[in-house]
């Protein structure tokens, strides 16, 4: 469906420029500290934006979606997107573009509650490899996260103090249809997760080359020194067979390689404890020391696992996932030392002479694992984690691991691309926008933009192209949310560009042609 509609005229200012925006959004961030990294620079390659489907937020027959949260293909062929929605409801994009006007998941199918401040509901959607593959165990299967209320069902993990996490298996009996429910489709539940806070919690799943299911667990908000105590649910990333069944509560299996699987144990340092405690982790932890990782993709070609972590005090960060990795959370946000050790909202450089053992960095003495890229707030605030790209749309981004920043600190939403081989970890660069794409409107000052206000995640299809799930201003009758899901193609024609000092400022001025804004009639 085509949504751009007939404008006359317009005069168009795209700013990037340091967060003066910031001051305005001060009560719904943490300060930040000083700038510890340099600035991100512009690259060379130019991408367009188009307007790919929207209506994914406010009512849908009669069920309210709220705003779309992952976009993943079915993987079975037949070009067909699946979109999950925070509400509960997961809409279906089929392999010629459309946006069905019927569910795969309903919200009374998914049970998914929400909160008034939206920090949780259905959170991630993934299919299994074998989705398409008749006669295989993972036939038509998919499974989702969603969120209940406290309701006293018991759970596998973490108590419910304010909520629980459920991983649900539902299964098509044809795995052609685009609505789960028919005769023959079931769903179970795999694993219950009580949460003592509303962030931070069991929030992404990915399938790995092995056809085992990676999910993601925060700290849970209440006690980040779980995220160094591998033994707890909390700051972690996850393995297991979801066809299996050797787990405790027989509804899963634990993969007989996972790093802690035969009686492993690590120590653990809480708590400022240089000594150490010995634990044993959960057979189902494959790595830890994480805050809030927030979205993780497999590269299609190599089988690394990348996922962001989005920090507290001031560093945004993307890890490379090792088997039995630390990550450093809460001792080391990024590759910095952590405020949980200094006080609150502080990060320092993690340096010898800064760590009271005086002969090692904090990465040294524990083997933590720092960051393949990171960046601090004077860039950006919530990092969402994206995908080695590889596609065939775009020659300049082959191999490159793209990604984005929610945007909240910015007039809009930014994207940054960098090779995943870097050493350096601010060896990235911000993805150029060619104005000639579509436009989106914003909620802060109500201006046409080249990228949306918010960037909710990333998703990639079958062939590698990749898309934003985005939120932004509906500009038509009634106003409102819009949620986007937008695709990400080549320019096809040069741009000149004006770039202020350092590239923290572009001005593009120009005359709008008919039907450029995205989701606009007026």
């Amino acid at each position: 469906m085509n949504l751009r509609g007939q404008i006359k005229c317009c005069v168009i200012v795209v700013k990037r420029y340091k967060p003066v925006l910031a001051l305005a959004l001060a009560w719904l961030v943490l300060p930040a500290d000083a700038q510890h990294f340099p600035d991100i620079q512009q690259g060379t390659t130019q991408v367009r934006l188009e307007l790919y489907a929207d209506g994914l937020a406010g009512s849908f027959n009669g069920e309210f979606q709220v705003t779309p949260t992952d976009l993943v293909p079915f993987g079975d062929g037949s070009g067909r997107l699946a979109v999950s929605t925070l509400g509960g409801i997961t809409r279906v994009i089929d392999g010629g573009g459309n946006l069905l006007n019927t569910a795969l998941l309903t919200k009374a199918q998914s049970g998914t509650q929400v909160p008034g401040n939206g920090e949780w509901g259905m959170t991630s959607i993934a299919f299994h490899p074998d989705f398409g593959k008749a006669g295989a165990a993972g036939y038509g299967r998919f499974y989702t996260i969603t969120t209940e209320n406290p309701s006293g069902t018991p759970t596998d993990f973490g108590s419910d103090n304010n909520h629980q996490d459920i991983l649900t298996e539902w299964t098509l009996a044809d795995h052609s249809s685009n609505s789960w429910g028919s005769a023959g489709d079931t769903s179970r539940e795999i694993m219950r997760v009580g949460q003592p806070g509303q962030p931070h919690n069991v929030v992404d799943l990915a399938f790995g080359p092995d056809k085992t299911l990676y999910i993601s667990s925060g700290d849970g908000g209440a006690n980040p020194t779980e995220s160094q105590d591998p033994s707890t649910i909390f700051g972690n990333i996850l393995r297991i067979d979801p066809l299996g069944n050797n787990s405790s509560n027989g509804r899963y299996g634990i993969p007989s390689d996972n790093p802690y699987a035969n009686g492993e144990t690590v120590t653990a340092y809480l708590n400022g404890d240089r000594n150490g405690q010995t634990v044993d982790p959960l057979d189902e932890v494959y790595a830890y020391g994480f805050r809030s990782p927030f979205r993780m993709n497999f590269d299609g070609t190599t089988g690394k696992l990348y996922v962001g972590d989005v920090g507290q005090s001031d560093v945004e960060e993307i890890n490379v996932v090792v088997a039995g990795g630390n990550y450093g959370w809460n001792s080391k946000e990024g590759s910095l030392r952590s405020g949980q050790n200094l006080g609150c909202c502080r990060v320092e450089e993690d340096t010898p002479s800064s760590n009271n053992n005086g002969a090692m960095t904090l990465a040294e003495e524990f083997s933590f694992i720092d960051p393949l890229f990171e960046y601090d707030h004077d860039e950006g605030l919530s990092i969402s984690g994206g995908f080695v790209y590889r596609g065939s749309l775009i020659p300049e981004l082959q191999g490159m691991y793209v990604f984005g920043d929610l945007g909240e600190r910015q007039p809009t939403a930014r994207l940054f691309y960098g090779d995943p081989d870097a050493t350096d970890t601010t060896d990235f660069h911000e993805l150029l926008i060619d104005p000639e794409g579509d436009l989106f409107f914003g909620f802060i000052d109500n201006e046409a933009r080249l990228l949306p206000e918010r960037l909710i995640s990333l998703g990639e299809d079958e062939n590698g192209e990749l898309y934003l799930v985005a939120v932004g201003r509906d500009p038509r009758a009634g106003g409102g949310v819009a949620g986007q899901i937008i695709r990400i193609v080549p320019e096809p024609n040069s741009l000149v560009l004006l770039g202020g000092l350092g590239g923290l400022l572009l001005s593009v001025r120009r005359r709008c042609p008919l039907g450029r804004l995205a989701g606009s009639n007026v």
